[in-house]
């Protein structure tokens, strides 16, 4: 959210309304708590919508590609050529941002640029995620 322009004029753009929305809370820990929940709803609602439209994208040049090759199979021009490669430099931008966001989940402390191994960055993500919940609420001997 924090790079996205559209999302952030939204936000403050709508701040003052609920700021009125939410003026009879006498606490101001109550006051802050419904700000931020409905700060988070909606920037919820954006990110989502946003990651269904990233998910439309990558399947509609996922088509494109598949349908270049097949031209290219058949009919070999420096036209058709050069169309693939548009649409596989396309698809290989979408494709970093996937990458981006597993190296982000999985919080690598390093990484190389221009390194597309994105299973390792997978399963770095769900290792670090299994031992970042509570397996019990008492230390081993204790209550």
């Amino acid at each position: 959210m924090s790079d996205d322009p559209e999302c952030i004029t939204f936000t403050n753009d709508n701040v003052p309304s609920w700021l009125v929305e939410f003026s009879d809370a006498l606490d101001k820990g109550v006051w802050w708590d419904l700000i931020t929940y409905k700060i988070r709803q909606v920037t919820m609602k954006y990110s989502k919508t946003k990651a269904r439209e990233r998910r439309s994208r990558l399947w509609e040049i996922e088509n494109k590609l598949k349908e270049r090759q097949e031209i290219i199979d058949t009919i070999l021009t420096d036209n058709n050529a050069i169309q693939l490669e548009v649409i596989k430099s396309e698809y290989n931008s979408q494709y970093d941002y996937i990458i981006q966001g597993n190296v982000i989940r999985s919080r690598a402390t390093w990484y190389e640029h221009g390194e597309k191994n994105n299973n390792y960055f997978l399963n770095l993500e769900s290792r670090k995620m299994s031992n970042s919940c509570v397996r019990n609420l008492f230390p081993k001997g204790g209550k």
